[in-house]
């Protein structure tokens, strides 16, 4: 799932997110926030595939 976070909600500037690693953004609490809401949403779409679909999705 796509999630947008403008820079001013990170709280920086473009150039000082660019030298952070990938692990170093998911940190910020921002960006945590919304990695959680993302994998919330994605155990729903897993449920309902699965109770749709069941074995066929294997």
């Amino acid at each position: 799932e796509f999630k947008h976070l403008r820079w001013e909600e990170l709280g920086a500037k473009n150039t000082g997110m660019r030298g952070l690693s990938r692990e170093e953004l998911r940190e910020l609490p921002p960006v945590a926030e919304k990695l959680a809401q993302a994998e919330a949403k994605l155990a729903g779409y897993r449920e309902t595939m699965e109770r749709v679909y069941g074995e066929k999705l294997r």
